[in-house]
């Protein structure tokens, strides 16, 4: 797989932006979180699950939220946005036999075993 252009966070409620961004990144879209930031106008709370689904549209992607358990995320096309410990966004980029790597915008790339993912993946995805 190719590597993601990771987006780090400028501000504690924008991770569901930066996220947005790193995908629209991969498919092609050139923007970054600035160009975001200016165009759609977020809350201090940040983004929710319909307000990025929203953005996402806007942009041109055809987009739905799924509820899964964490062992479907096989069956998952990266790279694809997940909720994450109830508040957070974070880029799903690879799913293995031996865990995941997800490019979070709070902390960089992180690569977890299934049952440390389990502890923060909140079930939602969209893509």
């Amino acid at each position: 797989m190719s590597r993601m252009k990771l987006i780090l966070q400028a501000q504690a409620a924008e991770c569901g932006l930066a996220c947005l961004a790193m995908v629209a990144d991969h498919h092609g879209h050139r923007t970054d979180l600035q160009d975001l930031r200016q165009r759609f106008q977020l809350s201090l709370k940040g983004a929710s699950l319909t307000g990025l689904i929203g953005i996402a549209q806007a942009l041109g992607f055809q987009t739905r939220a799924l509820r899964l358990e964490l062992e479907d995320m096989t069956r998952l096309q990266a790279p694809c946005i997940l909720h994450w410990d109830l508040n957070h966004f974070v880029v799903l980029r690879k799913v293995g036999t031996r865990g995941i790597t997800v490019l979070d915008p709070a902390f960089g790339e992180r690569t977890l075993s299934h049952a440390e993912a389990s502890k923060h993946f909140t079930g939602w995805r969209w893509s």
